[in-house]
């Protein structure tokens, strides 16, 4: 129906009529009676009888009578010219889709003469996120005892606490627990739980104290998270899953498969830490070709020593870092010896390390 401001009309579903003073939207208008009440009425539900003769009845006010009165305007018209109704601002997000997170537990020793010093532990949290950070050490089996619980923002150390060498002796294991986020979206990022070894032995040796970017003095840093090593425990490989379905017994393929895991892990792992401050007591003026070729010598003849006594399996310990010695071990192996390896047990050895099988077919 094409009515306008002015329009005398008729109540279809009510007693009365009245004239159009405005639009409130597409669809309504409203109508002011004889009795002068503004009545809200939808536009099918009027019939027009007249243009814009004024109504009689008692006189309106002057407001009124100015929008009788102004330039008659269609429905079409009225609402192309009005003005858009502004778009609430949104704040502009970017999320970058490769952002991952990066962290550290650091032990910073208080005295350069080791005999002498207790050590500072820190959290560092090198990423954009914020995190939740809790330390928790193992007193026996099922038995453990959470340290510290701290708020770490993004891109600081936080410090934990101090501890004496004794202290450190006595307990068995740390475990590290990181809950990463941030105050608007994000992509989320896996929590954390990171079991770490120390070798109260390292605490003896200044080789295990490094120059680093956190820290004017040097520090013993264990990686907790980074986005240059994927989490694996042992994989099961296609065929193994095809083989174990091919079996006719009753016994689950999860059950035969995790039955083979279990008998892989029972057997006992050499373990050569490649690490080059646990090959030479001083590193000092070794440039970088050199640590590598210290460590693959070392990694040569701990191969041999390993096939000559017919081991099954060796874990080589290469640690992060930019990859340069993973990739050299692993190409190795797959290259010289023809061996098959996969990624060491997270659970018993943290990132970085490669465990490699070993044929007990060779001549």
């Amino acid at each position: 129906m094409n009515i306008k401001i002015g329009d005398k009309v008729k109540f279809l579903n009510d007693v009365g009529g009245g004239k159009v003073i405005r639009f409130i939207d597409k669809e309504t208008v409203t109508v002011l009676n004889a009795d002068d009440f503004e009545i809200p009425s939808l536009i099918n539900e009027l019939l027009v009888i007249g243009s814009n003769d004024p109504i009689s009845g008692p006189v309106v006010d002057k407001s009124r009578k100015a929008a009788m009165k102004a330039e008659t305007k269609t429905e079409a018209d009225y609402f192309k010219n009005a003005p858009k109704p502004k778009e609430p601002e949104v704040e502009d997000v970017f999320v970058n889709p490769s952002e991952e997170v990066t962290a550290f537990l650091a032990i910073v020793p208080t005295n350069t003469d080791l005999n002498k010093a207790k050590f500072d532990f820190y959290i560092i949290n090198d990423s954009n996120y914020s995190a939740y950070f809790q330390l928790i050490v193992a007193h026996a089996p099922k038995l453990f005892e959470s340290r510290k619980q701290l708020l770490v923002e993004a891109n600081t150390k936080e410090f934990i606490g101090t501890f004496t060498r004794d202290i450190l002796a006595e307990l068995n294991d740390f475990f590290v627990q990181m809950f990463f986020f941030k105050e608007r979206i994000f992509n989320m990022q896996p929590a954390v739980d990171k079991k770490i070894k120390l070798n109260p032995t390292k605490l003896f040796k200044s080789g295990s104290f490094t120059e680093n970017d956190f820290f004017d003095e040097n520090a013993l840093l264990f990686t907790i998270v980074s986005p240059e090593v994927v989490q694996a425990e042992i994989e099961i490989s296609a065929k193994e899953i095809e083989e174990a379905m091919k079996q006719k017994n009753d016994t689950p393929v999860l059950t035969k498969l995790a039955s083979k895991e279990k008998n892989m892990l029972q057997v006992s792992d050499e373990v050569i830490d490649l690490h080059i401050h646990e090959l030479v007591d001083n590193e000092a003026g070794l440039e970088n070709k050199d640590k590598l070729e210290i460590q693959l010598k070392e990694f040569h003849a701990r191969m041999e020593e390993a096939i000559q006594q017919k081991k099954k399996k060796i874990v080589f310990i290469h640690g992060v870092g930019n990859g340069v010695l993973k990739n050299e071990v692993r190409k190795l192996v797959e290259k010289k010896y023809k061996f098959e390896y996969q990624d060491a047990s997270f659970a018993e050895y943290g990132y970085g390390a490669t465990l490699v099988f070993i044929p007990q077919n060779l001549k």
